[in-house]
């Protein structure tokens, strides 16, 4: 369990949504709208927001399983 964030920050464990996929897209708007700080703002406002929810799921399950040891 502790090793889950790492598994989703360094592989494609959550294929749809992995950090290169997302960066693909934003590099797509930017040639398009030619916004680049306010597009890679959004992909790392996502992604914090992303690992950070995984972080706190990780945190309340491990604790939820340590009162059954």
């Amino acid at each position: 369990m502790g090793n889950f964030i790492s598994l989703v920050k360094q592989t494609s464990l959550a294929s749809t949504v992995t950090i290169m996929d997302m960066f693909l897209v934003a590099q797509r708007y930017v040639s398009y709208y030619y916004e680049t700080m306010l597009i890679y703002l959004e992909v790392a406002v996502l992604y914090l927001l992303m690992t950070t929810v995984l972080t706190w799921v990780q945190k309340k399950e491990e604790i939820r399983f340590s009162t059954y040891v």
